[in-house]
């Protein structure tokens, strides 16, 4: 199959845009999912390829094949000119039950950061992570497919980790006087907020840089009002 009015820069674009198109020029879902699908892997082989290890570029394209399973798994019982990723409920942080919200995900972090299984020289949470820089910058970042984009990436580090991403939710914060003495500042969540990360599940992780923090330090958290503001916007301007 292939577009006359251009390429889509990503796989979920391409999904939701094709099947526009497939309507109209009778083209069968099959088609729209193996064109979409080819393009997936040939953007995910791409990027890990400059890493020039092919154990890399065989697990990325294991992992989007997976997520490829998934979506194809879910369109195949909706409409033809439906489609969707399956559902995925991220809860908030601190939303029960703690083991399986929070917990889950804590854990699925240190496995791969812990893990070396694909690379001698960069655990398997690095490798993931290296997608989001280098030559997926201008495609994910520089353009309309900012949110796309990032919505196939947080699926692909779903897959890897094996449960939802969960996310915090800093209206909550806010109000408080000090925000630096919330709970997510805690052992229970992130760890210490200040100087190297000693506390908390994310604490001594493997790699060449550990993290490093100051909270405090410069911005603010986002309160109800900012994200309101930010949706009744219509109209972004990009530099």
């Amino acid at each position: 199959m292939k577009d006359p009015n251009g390429t889509p820069s990503n796989f979920v674009e391409c999904m939701e845009y094709e099947f526009i198109i497939a309507d109209a020029k009778n083209i069968s879902q099959i088609e729209v999912q193996k064109f979409c699908k080819d393009l997936l892997v040939n953007q995910m082989e791409s990027m890990a390829v400059e890493m020039k290890n092919p154990n890399i570029t065989n697990y990325i394209k294991h992992l989007a094949r997976g997520i490829i399973s998934e979506i194809e798994n879910v369109n195949s019982r909706q409409k033809r000119s439906v489609f969707r990723f399956g559902n995925v409920l991220r809860r908030e942080i601190r939303e029960p039950p703690y083991d399986q919200v929070w917990g889950c995900y804590a854990r699925g972090v240190r496995r791969l950061k812990n893990s070396y299984d694909v690379s001698n020289t960069m655990n398997t949470f690095d490798v993931i992570a290296s997608l989001h820089t280098g030559v997926a910058i201008p495609v994910g970042h520089d353009g309309p497919g900012f949110f796309s984009w990032h919505k196939a990436f947080l699926r692909i580090m779903e897959f890897a980790i094996g449960c939802p991403l969960p996310y915090w939710d800093t209206t909550l914060d806010f109000p408080m006087a000090d925000p630096t003495q919330s709970i997510v500042w805690s052992p229970k969540f992130f760890g210490n907020g200040y100087g190297a990360i000693t506390s908390g599940p994310f604490a001594n992780l493997p790699g060449v840089l550990q993290p490093i923090r100051n909270i405090n330090s410069a911005g603010w958290l986002m309160s109800r009002q900012d994200i309101q503001m930010a949706l009744k916007t219509q109209l972004f301007r990009i530099h």
